[in-house]
């Protein structure tokens, strides 16, 4: 918060506390034609200081959310008008209108610059088109577009017509965040809108064989499978994944690497530190080597020379890591393997196997399968399974954004964000595919950080 948002912050408390004040004495004295108009102001204000006190990152997760249903935040203005203004936001991220005034930089621009930049990046598709027509109408689709986005404080409007960049806008031009807006737009809403019918359908009971999304579809192939058959949309899910932990606590930066990992580990035993099962293009582990850094722990040079981490994922998505990415990650004494995590462990005895939000895409049934696979690859007694997951409270009140992510497992995937109860019954109770292949797993110990929103990381090792 700059010291000129604070001076603001403060001003509107002070103008909130004398309104509420105002509003409690006009009661008192049932001056009833004063109420309304007095309520109205103080909304107004509230709204803005709520506005003040949420940051960019806030914001926008709560209006990625609220595409599909999540309304974690008292933002925008409008609640009840969410579903419009997402539309509007879709629209404005297919005309690429925040990245335009980004790239603008300091300086405004009118909607007529608006419209001559767009009509240059996007010539007109119908080559019969009566251009001047076309231009007059496209200019009014744009000025409502604008009209909502305004509105709802995502673009500035500094005089009538003459816009500018703000953090909101900043925060929609980043390319992971308009990739997770427009997935869920496109991919997740339509799910939510059949799952009445699909659950009605299905006696209120989940499926084994088929999840709202497939459903919404019509479509036997998995969630993820979908994705990968679909390459456009899988490299847009890709792209909006590495934002998802924009603004979170890093697991790295309050779980005890040092004390946990690194002095027990023996480079002359293995030169496999961490393998990061599942790790999409490699963001996790990228991550990972920043905090050593930051922590300016010891072993992190001998790490990188002993190329001692491995990112490993399916072959279509190793094949899709950009070519910057990649030499981030050779920089970074990453090897890359093409796996399948439904087939046993290709690493054997490595010190740290990890996982960042696996088993919550799957039942109980799916991911002891994923755990058993897994485990066979670990070194009994000296190996770490370490899965960075939600681990929701006991009770049934929850922060709002838990318990609606346990419905989007559902949905999506037919999968569940699980308690700690859940979690040592799942880890419990884990055999392989003939009978009488079982392993021992044991949770050792849940670490959470302290503003994760539920997040933890879930520390388990084989026994035999």
């Amino acid at each position: 918060m700059t010291l000129g948002s604070k001076s603001t912050l403060a001003q509107l408390l002070r103008q909130q506390a004398r309104k509420c004040e105002e509003y409690a004495e006009i009661l008192s004295q049932e001056k009833l034609e004063l109420v309304d108009s007095l309520r109205q102001e103080a909304l107004c204000e509230a709204r803005t200081l709520v506005e003040l006190l949420a940051t960019p990152k806030e914001r926008l997760s709560e209006q990625i959310f609220a595409v599909i249903g999540f309304a974690l935040w008292m933002i925008p203005k409008q609640k009840g008008y969410k579903p419009n203004l997402n539309m509007c936001i879709r629209v404005a991220l297919e005309m690429d209108l925040f990245r335009l005034l980004l790239q603008n930089g300091d300086r405004s621009m009118t909607i007529d610059q608006l419209q001559a930049k767009r009509s240059l990046l996007f010539p007109t598709v119908s080559p019969d088109a009566n251009g001047e027509v076309l231009d007059s109408a496209q200019r009014d689709m744009l000025t409502r577009i604008l009209r909502a986005t305004v509105a709802s404080g995502l673009i500035e409007e500094i005089e009538p017509e003459v816009f500018t960049a703000n953090s909101m806008t900043r925060a929609l031009a980043e390319p992971a965040n308009a990739a997770m807006f427009k997935h869920c737009f496109d991919i997740v809403l339509p799910s939510l809108v059949q799952t009445p019918t699909y659950l009605a359908r299905n006696n209120y009971t989940l499926s084994a064989i088929q999840t709202p999304f497939q459903y919404s579809i019509q479509t036997a192939i998995p969630y993820f499978d979908w994705l990968v058959a679909h390459p456009p949309l899988h490299d847009r899910f890709n792209i909006g994944m590495q934002g998802n932990r924009l603004g979170k606590p890093f697991w790295a930066a309050w779980y005890p690497v040092q004390e946990r990992l690194l002095c027990n580990f023996d480079l002359s035993c293995s030169s496999l530190f961490l393998v990061d099962v599942g790790g999409n293009t490699g963001y996790d582990l990228l991550r990972f080597q920043e905090e050593l850094e930051k922590q300016n722990l010891d072993e992190r040079h001998v790490l990188r020379e002993k190329r001692s981490f491995v990112l490993q994922d399916l072959p279509r998505v190793i094949d899709s890591i950009p070519e910057e990415t990649g030499q981030l990650l050779d920089d970074a004494g990453v090897r890359r393997e093409k796996y399948d995590f439904f087939e046993p462990q290709s690493i054997r005895g490595a010190h740290v196997y990890f996982m960042h939000f696996i088993l919550h895409d799957f039942p109980d049934s799916t991911a002891r399968q994923i755990l058993y696979n897994t485990a066979v690859g670990m070194k009994p007694n000296s190996s770490v399974l370490l899965l960075n997951e939600i681990v929701l409270p006991p009770r049934l009140k929850v922060p709002l954004q838990m318990a609606l992510w346990d419905v989007q497992m559902m949905i999506v995937l037919g999968g569940q964000e699980r308690t700690e109860k859940d979690w040592r019954a799942l880890v419990h109770d884990v055999q392989g595919p003939s009978r009488g292949q079982t392993v021992k797993l044991e949770i050792i110990r849940i670490w959470k950080p302290h503003d994760g929103l539920g997040e933890g990381i879930i520390e388990i090792v084989r026994r035999v």
